[in-house]
């Protein structure tokens, strides 16, 4: 089962009163339900959880963690490409000399 459709399951048999993971998603990434927000719950006619804050969470938890870990692969690849070029800029030289003095153990 992909992780929508099972965050979408979760959301149509959540259960006030029970904290549940969905409470963590939801206030950590700041969304409400799984796809049309409040009225995942609403349409149910549950209330909403405390976790989804009514004014401010409008957009569904499926469409917004996409969004926010999208935003920190880019993060990711900036830091690899940096450490890269790093690497890239010890000359050749430098690489040597750093080799040469580890190995005067062969020369004995």
């Amino acid at each position: 089962m992909k992780a929508k459709e099972l965050f979408k399951k979760e959301v149509k048999e959540y259960k006030e009163g029970e904290k549940s993971y969905i409470d963590f998603v939801q206030e950590v990434f700041k969304c409400c339900g799984a796809d049309n927000g409040l009225t995942d719950y609403t349409m149910d006619g549950k209330n909403t959880p405390d976790s989804c804050v009514a004014e401010s969470y409008l957009k569904g938890c499926n469409k917004v963690v996409p969004e926010v870990l999208d935003s920190y692969s880019a993060l990711v690849a900036g830091v690899a490409l940096g450490a890269g070029a790093l690497m890239v800029s010890l000359t050749p030289s430098k690489t040597v000399a750093l080799v040469g003095e580890r190995s005067p153990s062969r020369r004995a």
